[in-house]
């Protein structure tokens, strides 16, 4: 198995797959430009009507005035579309083991670069690699270019058309050993997005490695959204031989830890999962796989240092990190 550089960076993934992005910046600029137009009609207003210094003075500073606010609605737009970038201190100490290495499929290569360029146009998809530490990968725009050959492990595949914008623009950096952060509404088909790469990673483990222990961790805000990914998980390590857990509070906790002996993938809400690893029923040190889904409403939920707890409990240093959310508010960068 491949090892990726030692400068690792998160990439950013945003594949709004709507229009609103858009519209809410031309609006913003739309509202500078009224609010410059207004400030330069007081402008002329001023300087009209000024006599000596002081009408200048009151002139120029209705001139600096509109121009101000032409500049900050603007820096506004394009800091609402924009995503930021956030990289986590202990995963680039090492290469992460979830990686065997990515080579492009010689189709997606072969496609001349217009045809990309209109696909990123035409789902709204933006990358954005602060580090640059690796070449800017295309997006698998079919799945016949997805880096695997296990026909069970594709029969999912058979349910879509193709990838979904979100799947589309990590995947590649996924498969690449990357750390992301996939800003993509609900239902956009972000369960797939991680899981299929996490499938195959834990795939590519010998039987001795992939008996050591839980490999991979998804943490859910909500029971009802931790059961949906455990139902579509389920659905992709089945054929793989895998199996996926699913534990969460308001249940006994005995039946749930009866089903965790020989578990590879924990589907987990934080509190019910730091009760198991507290008591020593769940061990997070061999996950090389993290996943926080929904990240925003987990810090409108007050998980912030439950999930702190979760990641210190994985393994420290090898480990790729997603997180995946809805919405990009400063909170949550």
């Amino acid at each position: 198995m491949g090892k990726r550089e030692r400068e690792e960076a998160a990439a950013t993934v945003d594949a709004e797959v709507h229009k609103k992005a858009k519209k809410e910046k031309k609006d913003k600029t739309e509202d500078a430009e009224k609010a410059a137009r207004k400030a330069a009609r007081k402008a002329a207003k001023a300087q009209k009507k000024s006599e000596g210094t002081s009408g200048e003075t009151e002139a120029d500073d209705a001139k600096a005035e509109a121009k101000r606010l032409k500049k900050a609605a603007k820096a506004a737009a394009k800091a609402e579309s924009t995503p930021a970038l956030t990289t986590s201190s202990d995963t680039v100490a090492a290469p992460a083991a979830a990686t065997d290495g990515y080579t492009e499929h010689p189709g997606l290569t072969a496609l001349p670069q217009s045809e990309i360029d209109a696909f990123i146009a035409e789902k709204f998809i933006t990358v954005t690699d602060e580090a640059k530490a690796s070449p800017t990968y295309r997006p698998i725009t079919s799945f016949d270019y997805v880096p695997i050959t296990d026909k069970a492990q594709r029969a999912p595949f058979a349910n879509f058309k193709t990838p979904s914008p979100i799947q589309a623009a990590a995947w590649p950096y996924l498969y690449a050993g990357r750390d992301v952060i996939g800003v993509a509404e609900t239902g956009s088909g972000k369960t797939m997005g991680f899981g299929v790469p996490c499938i195959r990673y834990i795939s590519s483990l010998s039987a001795k490695e992939q008996k050591k222990g839980i490999k991979a961790c998804i943490v859910s805000p909500t029971r009802e959204l931790a059961v949906q990914i455990q139902e579509q998980l389920v659905k992709l390590a089945e054929p793989a031989g895998l199996k996926t857990v699913c534990v969460y509070g308001g249940v006994n906790k005995d039946q749930q830890r009866a089903t965790l002996t020989g578990a590879h993938i924990v589907v987990a809400t934080p509190g019910r999962l730091n009760d198991f690893v507290s008591e020593g029923s769940i061990d997070l040190s061999n996950v090389t796989y993290a996943v926080l889904d929904e990240a925003d409403r987990m810090l409108d939920k007050g998980f912030e240092e439950e999930v702190r707890k979760i990641l210190g409990s994985c393994a420290p240093t090898g480990r790729q990190t997603l997180m995946f959310t809805a919405t990009w508010p400063p909170s949550v960068r």
